[in-house]
């Protein structure tokens, strides 16, 4: 995995050579190892790519217990309103903004 598409803030990268849905997994992996959420939610943009990575999140979570809301097609904005009015433990954007 490239360490790279960490940053302060986010995970950004090229798909599919740095982000892919091996990466979402292993990244899914790392996130229920360390924070142990028990709700996700998880939102992403029209682009095709988002469909695989939602899924790959979606299939570690959901194989390790965590309760999955998928919020759909959708702008960061939505992500923000979830993350401030509704009680996830967390809440992923998959976009290429």
């Amino acid at each position: 995995m490239d360490l790279s598409i960490f940053k302060d803030y986010d995970v950004r990268g090229v798909y599919p050579t740095q982000i892919n849905a091996d990466v979402a997994r292993a990244i899914a992996y790392a996130i229920v190892r360390h924070f142990a959420p028990k709700t996700v939610a998880i939102c992403r943009d029209m682009r095709l790519s988002g469909e695989e990575i939602k899924n790959a999140l979606v299939d570690v979570f959901t194989k390790c217990g965590v309760d999955v809301t998928d919020l759909g097609l959708g702008g960061t904005e939505i992500t923000y309103f979830v993350a401030g009015t509704m009680d996830f433990d967390l809440v992923i954007m998959i976009s290429a903004s």
